[in-house]
Parts: C-alpha cells; sequence; structure tokens
C-alpha cells in the first residue's frame, strides 16, 4: 500500500468525505482527490497534518508498519507537557487529577484553597511586619505621573517632528 493509499485509508477510518477531511487540513476536495489517485505526492507537511490532526501514527503513515493511529490516553496530555516543559512529577500530578472522580476532586481543590489561604494570611503578616510606615514616606499622586509621562511623551514627539521636518528642508 502507498502512502497514498495510506492517507485515504486513513479518512475512511474515521468516516470522513474528502470534503470534510480536506477541510480539516485546510486542502481542497480536489487537491486530496489528486493524493489518494496517486496523481500528487503526500508532502512532508501534508504528513505532520495528518498525523497531528487525526492522531495517527507517522511511522505507519511513512511506511504502513505498526497501528495506524497512536493508541494513547494521555496523548493530549504528553502533548501539554511538551508544549508547557512539564516534568514527570507535573505530568503525573496532572493525570491523577484528571483520573479523580467529581468528589475527590472537589476534596483536592478545598483542601488547595485552604493552603492558599493560609500562604496569604502568613505573607499579609510578613507584609506588615516588613511594611516602612506610609506617613514617612511621600506619596506620589498617580494622576500627576501619568500627566507628567505625556507630556514628555508629547514634548518628545514634536522634537522628532521638528527634526523630520529640518532632514526635509
Amino acid at each position: 500500500m502507498s502512502i497514498n493509499e495510506r492517507v485515504k485509508a486513513v479518512r475512511n477510518a474515521l468516516n470522513l468525505t474528502q470534503k470534510d477531511f480536506g477541510q480539516k487540513l485546510t486542502l481542497a476536495q480536489t487537491y486530496l482527490s489528486q493524493i489518494e489517485k496517486g496523481d500528487r505526492d503526500v508532502t512532508e507537511k501534508i504528513q505532520k497534518l495528518i498525523c497531528f490532526t487525526f492522531n495517527v501514527s507517522e511511522e505507519w503513515l511513512q511506511t504502513g508498519i505498526g497501528d495506524m493511529f497512536v493508541e494513547s490516553d494521555s496523548t493530549i496530555l504528553s502533548q501539554l507537557s511538551k508544549e508547557y516543559g512539564l516534568d514527570s512529577f507535573e505530568h503525573a500530578m496532572i493525570s491523577s487529577f484528571l483520573k479523580m472522580n467529581p468528589t475527590q476532586r472537589k476534596a483536592l481543590k478545598e483542601y488547595v484553597k485552604a493552603l492558599i489561604a493560609e500562604t496569604s494570611a502568613t505573607n499579609e503578616e510578613i507584609a506588615t511586619e516588613t511594611t516602612p510606615d506610609l506617613a514617612a514616606m511621600r506619596v506620589v499622586n498617580r494622576d500627576e505621573e501619568e500627566e507628567k509621562l505625556i507630556a514628555r511623551g508629547v514634548e518628545l514627539m514634536r522634537e522628532q517632528f521638528e527634526l523630520e521636518k529640518k532632514q526635509e528642508a
């Protein structure tokens, strides 16, 4: 079986029309038809799109060896792990959370909320102990600062305009 025939086999296994299969890959139906007939080559880009979009084994698509589809419950989690650089512990933690029933998830969420509340209270205590006396400090009016920044920006734009005007002359 050629790679072109394997593309057709994937489409048929998914029970998709050429039009629907092509739309998911952003390929025109006529282009896909030509691929399936062997009139066009299956480019590397199209191979990658098929594998990524439909969870098809690259080895199977290229050679016909192995299973057509990558069979793994954690395929999406594996992709997320790669995308976000999760280590094995983080991967296992998320995987375990997903396998919990709703009651277990709720209990874990409540526990984490309690930890966050405790940490926040501790942080507030530390902040209170280390916060300087605000009465002794000059408090800057944000509106005044914003006005100064805007005025400086306008001034710089005028200077730039003047320079451009001189260069044109």
